[in-house]
């Protein structure tokens, strides 16, 4: 039974080896300068690490799905009234961001912008109470 188990624990430990050899050699690889590699070493870093994928191009403009998002997202806060409006940052956001990437003729046919109402100020604290002492009671007066 125990040699069994010193078995698995050498079996184990050769795994661990292969593993880490595996990816000692990575490393080595990895840090050693591009003109230094051997033919194998780019052909393996190339299979390991494919090229990034190209950058995205910049479009000309908003494409018709985005027009379309856009104008739901400004009928939505249009036909909302006064009273029930929920305003979203994140929508808002998103109108600003399609509204960026239209062209000026397209920004001209979208609908008109929401007229989205500014937040209103907080109220003002209420102003301190002063205590008075008048005989043996107490007055109040705000400032």
């Amino acid at each position: 039974m125990l040699v069994k188990k010193i078995e698995n624990v050498k079996l184990k430990i050769e795994r661990l080896k292969i593993v880490v050899g595996c990816w000692l050699s990575v490393d080595d690889i990895v840090f050693k300068k591009q003109e230094d590699l051997t033919e194998d070493a780019k052909a393996y870093l190339a299979k390991k690490f494919p090229p990034p994928p190209p950058a995205a191009t910049n479009q000309d403009g908003a494409t018709k799905k985005q027009i379309s998002e856009y104008n739901s997202l400004v009928n939505n806060y249009n036909d909302m009234n006064s009273t029930n409006l929920r305003i979203k940052k994140s929508e808002v956001e998103r109108m600003e961001y399609l509204y960026n990437l239209m062209t000026d003729e397209q920004k001209k046919s979208a609908a008109n912008s929401p007229k989205i109402p500014l937040i209103p100020a907080p109220p003002l604290p209420p102003s301190p109470t002063k205590f008075e002492k008048t005989g043996k009671n107490f007055k109040t007066t705000r400032s």
